[in-house]
């Protein structure tokens, strides 16, 4: 499996992980390595389930449980749909992405400034930091990961209203779900939105960026003329409240 391969899965399920020996066969030994090394899966206990890709029915995943010192997959149908998978303590540890350590390889890598932090008010949201391009200019770095584009653009909107007239830029794993009308009004507003598949890649176990970081971000803050700015009117209205001459 490809780096493109992990931000397509992790896009579908944020949380994404699992008993250590199914994320290896999913993702290949090698990456899962590499992930694992740089605190992006990390083991948070043992698994209490086993994903079964025989689909035996409505049980699915197997129930891990211990028997005699080992750790066996076990099918909860009646009868039995598949067949038990005995696995080691390794292979039975349960993997969970690590979202912060993800963050700071993301802000490592871009050059980013500052320490990654979770939005708890928008979900999917992380901050990863800040581009500083010159002195008393800060421009936020967000990670957002959503499942549909219908999630993308309210997630856009809130970020556009939290940081008022302050350009950002958005980083999403993918871009199948972006649209038309979210790249456009980014532009419109200086945003950069970038899709970490394309710009991010593996060298030698680590991540590392396929471009001059530099030149990612050369257009953050940088409207198209003619568009609106603070102060312009863009609307003009007549008002009354019933009583004195309209305005």
């Amino acid at each position: 499996m490809t780096l493109t391969d992990w931000w397509a899965r992790l896009e579908a399920a944020p949380g994404f992980g699992g008993p250590r020996r199914y994320v290896h066969d999913l993702l290949g030994v090698e990456l899962a390595r590499v992930l694992e090394t740089g605190g992006v899966l990390r083991q948070v206990g043992i698994a209490r389930n086993y994903p079964c890709e025989e689909r035996a029915g409505d049980h699915c995943p197997r129930a891990v449980i211990e028997i005699d010192g080992a750790h066996h997959a076990v099918c909860g149908n009646r009868p039995v749909g598949c067949c038990d998978l005995v696995l080691t303590e390794r292979e039975a540890g349960l993997l969970t992405t690590n979202m912060m350590s993800l963050c700071r390889i993301i802000g490592s890598t871009l050059g980013t400034r500052g320490s990654p932090e979770r939005i708890r008010d928008l979900s999917g949201v992380h901050r990863v930091g800040s581009i500083i391009p010159g002195p008393g200019i800060r421009y936020p770095v967000y990670l957002v990961i959503r499942s549909n584009a219908q999630s993308y653009t309210e997630a856009f909107g809130a970020l556009v209203g939290r940081q008022a007239r302050t350009p950002f830029s958005m980083l999403v794993p993918t871009g199948r779900f972006l649209t038309d009308q979210i790249e456009h009004e980014a532009q419109t507003r200086g945003v950069v939105i970038l899709t970490l598949d394309d710009i991010l890649v593996l060298v030698d176990g680590r991540f590392a960026c396929a471009v001059d970081p530099e030149t990612l971000f050369s257009d953050l803050g940088q409207r198209p003329r003619g568009s609106f700015g603070a102060g312009q009117t863009v609307a003009r209205a007549l008002v009354c409240n019933g009583k004195s001459q309209a305005r």
